[in-house]
């Protein structure tokens, strides 16, 4: 067996493996083709990866067990991803020529060590079985696609030899299961809901401690700062907004009335004066000159009148 790793994976796992998909690689089938495709998933670019690989004499390692492969949404967090060449458009004869028998066999001794070494049932999933999250078994990646609807892939296509494959399964299940993979981190079933501190989900938790490579178990063992500002805002009661004091009152006077003063935005409890009791303003002709009014001391404000300094 060959290896080329993919960097496209998240370190360690969430959930214990339960379940292996079976995919095409959308190539042609030949003996080259499980290093291609290694190379095509070392490329960060690509964003995507599975965990082996095999063509009509080969067999590659892309990412190990106790880490997840981006190939199949929805079961990657519990899945193990084989990748075979052919393509999902073969006809029933095109599966049964001795390219895609040398590649279905191949293939077969992989699952088949899987299904010893991780307790998997040598056997295909329904739909519910697929859904509940717990029942182990084999998958393909058009029933991921159909039963989370995160996917419209459809490999490995409806000509895929369902049982034939699952009779070459059960043929090279070995006496001696091998060893399975350690799990990098300690690998607990996750409830779809909130819980630690009231805000985060555990899932959202357990996504970020796989980001950071840190050990992942879905439980902030040291909350922030923020985190415990945030909860604690959320559980104590809510208080009444503070009642402003009183803006106090313009020096003018005392008058319990609230008006605009005209030369501010402040509120001036000097009442406004009627328009009776303000002078009349001379004809525009009348006025002194520019000048004349500038260096003019100001006029003594009206009767009833209150100066507010203008707030700007």
């Amino acid at each position: 067996m060959s290896t080329i790793y993919s960097p496209n994976k998240y370190e360690g796992r969430i959930s214990p493996i339960r379940v292996i998909v079976l995919h095409t690689m959308e190539t042609d089938e030949d003996g080259s083709v499980a290093e291609a495709v290694g190379n095509y998933f070392a490329k960060p670019t690509t964003q995507a990866s599975a965990h082996l690989g095999v063509d009509t004499d080969s067999t590659c390692r892309y990412v190990d067990d106790n880490d997840t492969a981006w190939a199949a949404p929805g079961a990657n967090a519990d899945g193990l991803q084989l990748e075979m060449a052919g393509r999902a458009g073969q006809t029933t004869g095109q599966w049964d020529d001795a390219s895609s028998q040398a590649i279905l066999t191949r293939g077969a001794i992989e699952v088949a060590n899987w299904c010893a070494a991780y307790k998997i049932p040598a056997s295909y999933l329904t739909d519910a079985q697929l859904a509940d999250g717990k029942t182990k078994g084999i998958t393909t990646h058009v029933q991921v696609s159909r039963v989370f609807k995160r996917s419209t892939h459809w490999d490995p296509g409806p000509n895929f030899p369902v049982n034939f494959f699952l009779t070459l399964v059960h043929a090279n299940l070995p006496a001696t299961p091998p060893t399975p993979a350690k799990p990098k981190y300690p690998a607990k079933p996750f409830v779809a809901q909130l819980t630690v501190d009231g805000i985060l989900g555990v899932r959202t938790i357990a996504r970020w401690q796989q980001i950071l490579h840190t050990p992942v178990d879905g439980v902030i063992s040291r909350p922030s700062l923020l985190i415990r500002a945030s909860s604690a805002a959320s559980r104590s009661p809510r208080t009444a907004s503070p009642v402003r004091s009183p803006s106090p009152p313009c020096s003018g006077g005392s008058t319990p009335e609230r008006s605009r003063c005209p030369r501010s935005t402040r509120s001036c409890p000097t009442p406004r004066p009627s328009s009776a009791s303000l002078p009349r303003l001379p004809a525009r002709s009348s006025r002194p000159p520019r000048t004349a009014r500038r260096e003019a001391a100001p006029s003594p404000a009206p009767s009833g009148w209150s100066r507010c300094s203008p707030v700007w």
